[in-house]
């Protein structure tokens, strides 16, 4: 028996065709209908503090940037699935021994759960693009804030990093200095804290915190064994957390909402690196803990 066309009912073409329709459609709206609705009406958004988010800025943009050629060759992934696809569902219109059509069929449901891994890595990137929209929204607002006098008259009085400094016995100047330095390379993602702090370390001590969640790195540096030999744990307030000295790293608990905990480096001017650098963090609800480099 020959076959000149493929038959609908096939449950063969039906399991190949079938799967990641849906999902692909959803790829489709997300990489370039969803992701540019709230880009678009943030161009120049007015903030309820009477403030503006110019998202046309450069820094702004180059923030978004990164994640929009992500989704480019994430949905450039996706197409040629498809095209791979399209192209086995013709050649089994042609075949008739029962085991080469088998064979097609099953590079069909490969390529479906390839497409299904991209798909995944689409919604997680959408994810990533609004995690740094609001961001740089919360930044906007933070900078606005911290420009009124009643700030300023706050921060005037608070301790200093280098006061701080003098506080934190065996804190080693030279070694918080190279790796702030370190940690002034990131890759500006996010969701990723614990690889940031992780190839900053690498560059400076040759070696990594090796665990799954950032809270987990605790135990080793309170140990005085591996990434441990080169810090030490000290008691520090939360409003002392953004006075931080360079190169100090702040490990939060997992808490509701945050089961991987967060880790960070501060960079000794009121910001953290990780994976991206932004504010230090001081308000989770949750314990932290403070490790200076000594060596």
């Amino acid at each position: 028996m020959s076959i000149n066309s493929i038959n609908p009912n096939d449950p063969i073409y039906k399991a190949s065709a079938s799967g990641t329709s849906a999902q692909n459609s959803a790829a489709d709206s997300i990489t370039q209908t969803s992701a540019l609705t709230s880009e678009d009406s943030l161009q120049s958004a007015q903030l309820s503090d009477g403030g503006s988010f110019d998202l046309n800025s450069m820094e702004n943009m180059n923030a978004m940037e990164q994640h929009r050629q992500i989704m480019k060759q994430l949905q450039e992934e996706l197409n040629s699935i498809r095209q791979q696809k399209q192209s086995l569902i013709s050649q089994m219109a042609f075949v008739e021994d029962a085991d080469e059509r088998q064979s097609i069929s099953s590079e069909l449901k490969d390529l479906n759960k390839q497409a299904d891994s991209v798909y995944m890595d689409i919604v997680k990137e959408l994810q990533n693009y609004n995690n740094t929209l609001t961001e740089l929204i919360s930044g906007t607002v933070k900078q606005k804030v911290e420009e009124s006098s009643v700030i300023q008259g706050i921060q005037s009085s608070s301790i200093s990093p280098s006061a701080l400094q003098t506080t934190l016995d065996g804190y080693n100047a030279q070694a918080g200095q190279k790796i702030a330095q370190s940690a002034h390379t990131v890759d500006g993602t996010t969701g990723w804290c614990l690889k940031g702090v992780n190839d900053s370390l690498q560059r400076v001590y040759g070696k990594r915190l090796s665990y799954n969640s950032a809270y987990q790195a605790i135990p080793e540096l309170q140990s005085g064994q591996g990434m441990g030999e080169h810090f030490r744990e000290v008691s520090v307030s939360r409003d002392e957390l953004s006075s931080l000295p360079a190169g100090a790293i702040v490990v939060w608990e997992a808490s509701p909402g945050h089961e991987h905990g967060h880790i960070s480096i501060a960079l000794g001017d009121g910001r953290e690196s990780s994976d991206h650098i932004t504010s230090q963090m001081t308000s989770r609800d949750a314990n932290f803990h403070v490790f200076i480099p000594v060596s």
